[in-house]
């Protein structure tokens, strides 16, 4: 499918926001919403949809009107693709924003999320990552909060992705995500960037909601994350395949644990 440019501004957009999603016609009107209400919008959305069947292409549809009325780009696309992180790079390569963010298609910002981003930005200018609290909500009710430092990227501690606007030169730098990691791909790239000595800025706001949706926040342990340390030297090869033997134990028996 062509790309569909509902309203395009002229100006440049100091925040992109790109949404990932597939078959996600029952989680996203709340991503969108978010949107919509944001007190600031001085941003461009950009959706990459992965060939949706379920009514998802018609709500965003039915959106198109609602971005238009209050003057915000939007721009959406639905082909198939190759994973989460291919339509990632897909949406970092269509955005024109000095700022980039992805926002999951059952996630969703605070009101003021945009505004913040925008008033720590306009203050530390020469910041490359700025990032945030995130509020996990279970059966509508608040589970947690987290937040991190970046000075805990290595131990597996990092910045909640979905908090994360990074500067689009950032990424023009250091290459988008890679393919490779089809689990943790975002932790790969904090990783890069920490490396390439980008700074990095906590806002101590909660500027992003994430629904565990009634399931355990317990997740199978990622192979990819081990991976990924191996590779940027943080763990020994011996290291890596003693941590592998177990996680695929742990992982076998997951189902029967929860």
């Amino acid at each position: 499918m062509d790309i569909n440019i509902v309203n395009k501004c002229i100006e440049k957009p100091i925040v992109s926001i790109i949404t990932v999603c597939y078959n996600s016609r029952d989680t996203i009107s709340k991503t969108l919403d978010s949107l919509i209400s944001q007190t600031s919008h001085n941003f461009e959305y950009i959706i990459i949809d992965g060939g949706s069947t379920d009514g998802t292409i018609e709500l965003i549809r039915s959106y198109e009107i609602l971005f238009l009325n209050n003057a915000i780009p939007f721009i959406w696309k639905s082909e198939k693709d190759e994973g989460i992180y291919e339509a990632m790079n897909k949406g970092i390569s269509l955005s024109c924003g000095t700022l980039i963010a992805l926002l999951n298609s059952d996630d969703w910002y605070n009101p003021d999320t945009i505004e913040n981003i925008i008033g720590a930005y306009q203050k530390h200018s020469d910041i490359g990552v700025f990032h945030g609290i995130v509020k996990f909500w279970k059966n509508n009710i608040i589970h947690t909060l987290h937040g991190a430092s970046e000075n805990f990227i290595e131990s597996g501690s990092f910045p909640p992705h979905l908090t994360c606007f990074i500067k689009k030169s950032v990424y023009d730098m250091i290459g988008l995500y890679d393919l490779k990691y089809p689990i943790a791909s975002d932790y790969d790239m904090l990783l890069r960037i920490k490396k390439m000595g980008v700074k990095f800025f906590l806002i101590e706001k909660v500027l992003a909601n994430f629904s565990l949706h009634g399931v355990s926040s317990s997740r199978p342990l990622s192979l990819d994350v081990i991976s990924i340390q191996k590779k940027h030297g943080l763990i020994s090869t011996c290291r890596y395949w003693i941590l592998r033997a177990i996680y695929k134990v742990l992982n076998f028996l997951y189902p029967y644990l929860k």
